[in-house]
């Protein structure tokens, strides 16, 4: 028997075209055996890890984005070491906003502060009438007040505060009572009762100020004003809770179809409006013919000509059409009216009024004999013919006449016969110019009453009754007007309230410097775990995915190295020099606002990157055909990870709880040592 000698020489290097179709497979029973192994190993492992890698791999990435997320850069450029950030919780959402205005733009909410006073003293005012100009931004108005005898100062400060916020002007005054000073209000020194005045900072004018014009009525309250702060925000914690964001009166009318011709008396109609102290009317003429896009746009016209405190507006809905059996949908028309920067209490209304037409009138008898009604010029002037209306009696009606009945009017010829106004039994008759001959003058007060009000007519009803915005701060309970800011330390913090919440959601405000290395290290401690996840399980995942947030990085870096941004190792994980980076930010602010936080910068590209993923993870699986298909043998385990072969799948089982299983059902050994 003949001796064969194996003689293991050096392992020749791995087939570049191991993934070519047309490459020569091994013949050896030992390759052909070795190779069955290991495609059965990474079936098995592919059947048993594809469920859940996808499940891994979006865990990974919602961390991935909420640290991203929670960066935060410093607002405008400001000094890394003097300004400041305001920090909101993960569960704040969208229910409230926080701004920090730059140093030099934050304005303080109370304007003027009076000096103490005894409120259970008299007044030192004397009896009588005092008048005062209250004046804010352009805008001025003239406070009348009667003191009367035996007046308490008490007394006379609320009464200085009623005229106030009776007002037009967006400024509001606010009794204080204090034991101490600032108990109330920071920066009141003053003890006992005294009044301060405010501006939201919302409202765009904040200049305010006052002047005696009948009396000496302001020396009373010696008042003194408060200057806009100056400096950064205090750092610390803000506790909000029991918030309600205030809205709007808005009224709105029925929806008509714009084409359509109007179905309502003709003549002109008025409509009734109050707004806190200011109160008035406006009206609208219909003509036979008009369509209801001619009314409504006379409606908004005349409505908004005769005020400014409120804003009247079209608006357009999709109605529903039910036609054939199918349901359509048509484009209609109302009226909105909104009032316009209320102040805490203050409700827009509209209501009554009606056609004005509407009143006494009296008959008399004619020259020609026979009798006919007169009416008063506005009367006359407000109606059309073919106007549908009624006629009563405190006693008894012109004869010919009846209670309960529609009439339509006719329009005489003023300059024959005056304004008076003729009676007919029907549309047609009154087009024609048929009158009811009237055969005596009747008795007792006669009206005239047309065929429901303005609000009536319009449907004009409450779409918003309208609401201050109320919330919680630092445990004292603050009424704000609708859309106005909540200021905290005096003006330097403001808070915009935007949906309700019950509980507690507090901010915080903070040194951005402290603020961006904690949560830029979290994002990038996000990044490297998960770029480490991806790369320990490479051959389960499609060979791009690792480079979709490493591309980002690598495209920036031309800039991100001279900030302390470096990479480490075969892996590639990312750190950061913050002493780098801040130097960095100082010396070139726009630059680095631009690469890190700008429209195309790296924290932006790497949340776009998460969201596409995030759309279907499992399709960055490797497909199936690398484990079922001969011809596609299993993808080969990057260089830089060929060592930790072994280590892979213990990570990933790591992760779920699970024991590692060899493809024929024994235990793997634990290779990491």
């Amino acid at each position: 028997m003949s001796e064969t000698t194996i003689i293991w020489g050096p392992a020749k290097p791995i087939d570049q075209d191991r993934f070519g179709t047309n490459r020569l497979r091994p013949t050896t029973p030992s390759s052909e055996a070795f190779d069955t192994y290991q495609q059965a190993e990474f079936a098995s492992r592919y059947e048993r890890l594809s469920p859940v890698l996808g499940k891994s791999l979006t865990n990974r990435l919602l961390a991935f984005r909420d640290a991203i997320d929670a960066f935060a850069y410093p607002k405008d450029d400001m000094p890394l070491f003097k300004g400041r950030l305001a920090v909101r919780g993960d569960d704040v959402q969208d229910k409230y906003s926080v701004d920090l205005p730059k140093d030099g733009e934050a304005l303080s909410y109370y304007k003027y502060l009076s000096w103490g006073l005894d409120k259970n003293a008299a007044t030192d005012l004397a009896a009588g009438e005092y008048q005062v100009d209250l004046k804010l931004g352009d805008e001025e108005q003239r406070l009348r007040f009667n003191v009367g005898e035996d007046w308490t100062n008490a007394d006379l400060a609320q009464a200085f505060a009623d005229g106030v916020n009776g007002s037009t002007l967006g400024v509001r005054a606010h009794l204080l009572d204090q034991s101490y000073p600032g108990q109330e209000v920071p920066g009141q020194l003053a003890t006992g009762l005294s009044v301060a005045l405010s501006v939201n900072a919302a409202r765009q004018d904040q200049d305010v100020s006052l002047a005696n014009v009948k009396g000496l009525m302001l020396r009373e309250f010696d008042f003194r004003a408060v200057n806009d702060p100056v400096g950064p925000a205090d750092l610390g914690r803000y506790q909000l809770s029991e918030a309600t964001p205030g809205r709007e009166s808005v009224f709105r009318t029925a929806v008509f179809d714009p084409g359509a011709d109007n179905t309502i008396n003709p003549g002109e109609y008025s409509f009734d409006w109050s707004l806190g102290e200011e109160s008035g009317t406006f009206s609208v003429a219909v003509s036979d013919g008009d369509t209801w896009q001619d009314v409504l746009d006379r409606l908004v016209s005349e409505a908004n000509g005769s005020q400014e405190q409120f804003r009247a507006e079209k608006k357009s809905v999709d109605a529903p059409v039910y036609q054939d059996g199918r349901t359509l949908s048509r484009e209609e028309q109302l009226v909105q009216f909104t009032a316009l920067d209320p102040k805490v209490g203050e409700r827009l209304s509209i209501s009554g009024g009606g056609h004005l037409l509407d009143g006494e009138f009296s008959v008399s008898e004619t020259f020609e004999g026979g009798y006919a009604a007169t009416v008063s010029e506005d009367q006359y002037n407000a109606y059309n013919t073919g106007t549908r209306l009624r006629v009563s009696s405190s006693d008894t009606l012109p004869g010919g006449l009846s209670a309960g009945t529609d009439y339509y009017a006719v329009r005489l010829d003023p300059d024959q016969y005056g304004f008076r106004i003729g009676f007919a039994a029907s549309l047609a008759d009154a087009e024609a110019g048929n009158t009811i001959s009237l055969t005596s003058e009747g008795a007792g007060d006669l009206s005239i009453e047309t065929q429901g009000t303005g609000t009536d007519i319009f449907d004009i009803a409450t779409a918003w009754p309208g609401t201050d915005t109320r919330i919680r701060a630092e445990g004292t309970e603050r009424t704000l007007e609708a859309g106005g800011l909540l200021s905290l330390d005096n003006g330097r913090v403001t808070v915009d309230v935007a949906d309700s919440f019950p509980g507690t959601l507090p901010f915080s405000v903070v040194e951005p410097m402290e603020r961006m290395e904690r949560t830029l290290g979290d994002a990038v401690s996000e990044y490297n775990n998960l770029r480490s996840f991806i790369l320990s399980n490479q051959d389960l995942f499609r060979d791009t995915l690792a480079e979709q947030w490493r591309g980002p990085l690598q495209s920036r870096m031309d800039v991100l190295q001279y900030a302390g941004f470096s990479e480490l190792g075969e892996r590639k994980l990312l750190q950061v020099a913050f002493d780098d980076l801040f130097a960095r930010i100082t010396a070139d602010p726009q630059q680095m606002r631009e690469t890190l936080v700008g429209e195309d910068g790296l924290l932006p590209a790497w949340r776009s990157e998460v969201e596409s993923v995030l759309q279907d993870p499992d399709s960055w699986l490797v497909p199936e055909t690398s484990v079922t298909d001969d011809l596609y043998p299993p993808p080969e385990p990057l260089t830089e990870i060929a060592l930790e072969t072994k280590s892979r799948l213990v990570d990933t089982l790591d992760d779920l709880g699970t024991e590692p299983i060899s493809p024929f059902g024994n235990g793997l050994v634990n290779m990491k040592g």
